[in-house]
């Protein structure tokens, strides 16, 4: 991804850049003989020799606006740098730009499209990945990714996926085929419905703690007190399996032993103090084909997709005009 990002941002410098632009190279430096064949006269007596010349300054060798950095008086232009980002994973970055531009082509074609509620909800399902908000901000900070970019880059996954299910099929025959080969994996975990608050310090639980114990709402507290991701959802992590790696093992171990309803006291650990709250909870379940029917079905379509939108990538570009110019 940071590659990515840092050849987006080379070419947003450079412009329309072909490996022909190179920045013109430094002047010869003046020579301090004479004409050719002749030396310099020597110093007069008891005259000192004079001190050697300086290093050319950096704007004698490339203009300011061609320099990327400045190492003791060496010089790294954009011209530089920008085709070391070539050779490293560069022509990858190219290749998804120009598969992003026939993916949204199509999909102009096609009257497709995604809409923003599709959007958020996989930009949800990647929030998820991140103990805290801060986190995946500072995650992204430090990738170089915007809001925008992770928008877009998620918009055009979305738009190849759909390309790629026109037509796609998946038989009972091979959903039976599926269960029979990996059903015994299939079968539903017990399950707890989590609602949880993060907060920095034991203090701020336990005042939190009090003000349930006197008849705060759970996800009221949450959403204005909870630094975890899930503040916005009013703490609400939904169904999940333990351990789920989602909140931390004491949190969980916690849980286990909890009745459907409880709040928990106050957990601390090394990420901070939890508040934990048991909404639900289900019994495993062992898999039949009936049951599992539906997840067989996603995970068929899934891997379908995943294999036509890999071969996609070639297809595609067979069939449109695409000019490489860089080398």
């Amino acid at each position: 991804m940071k590659l990515t990002l840092a050849l987006l941002a080379a070419i947003a410098v450079f412009g329309c850049v072909t490996m022909d632009t190179q920045p013109p190279p430094p002047p010869p430096e003046a020579s301090l003989a004479g004409p050719e064949g002749s030396t310099p006269p020597p110093p007069p007596p008891g005259a000192r020799a004079a001190a050697p010349a300086p290093a050319p300054a950096a704007s004698a060798t490339a203009s300011l606006d061609e320099i990327a950095a400045e190492v003791n008086g060496r010089v790294i232009t954009k011209g530089d740098l920008f085709n070391r980002l070539l050779q490293s994973g560069g022509k990858r970055v190219l290749d998804e730009m120009i598969f992003e531009i026939l993916v949204r082509e199509k999909a102009d074609e096609l009257k497709m499209i995604v809409t923003q509620a599709d959007v958020d909800a996989k930009i949800d399902e990647q929030r998820q990945r991140f103990p805290t908000e801060d986190a995946m901000e500072q995650y992204m900070e430090q990738a170089g990714m915007t809001m925008a970019d992770l928008r877009t880059r998620i918009e055009t996954d979305l738009l190849a996926q759909e390309i790629a299910k026109i037509d796609l099929e998946v038989t009972d025959e091979e959903i039976a085929e599926y269960f029979e080969k990996y059903g015994s994996r299939l079968g539903q975990p017990e399950q707890f419905h989590i609602g949880l608050i993060q907060v920095e310090t034991a203090e701020e639980a336990e005042e939190l703690d009090k003000a349930l114990d006197a008849g705060a709402d759970f996800a009221e507290t949450a959403k204005e007190h909870s630094k975890h991701i899930s503040a916005t959802d009013g703490g609400d992590l939904g169904m999940l399996p333990l351990p789920s790696g989602r909140v931390p093992r004491e949190v969980e171990q916690e849980v286990r032993q909890m009745a459907v309803g409880q709040i928990s006291d106050p957990i601390t650990t090394g990420r901070g103090a939890f508040i934990a709250k048991l909404i639900d909870k289900q019994d495993a379940q062992d898999a039949t084909l009936e049951n599992s029917r539906d997840n067989i079905r996603q995970i068929l379509v899934e891997r379908k997709v995943s294999a036509r939108a890999w071969r996609m990538k070639s297809s595609m570009r067979d069939e449109a005009d695409v000019k490489v110019y860089l080398q």
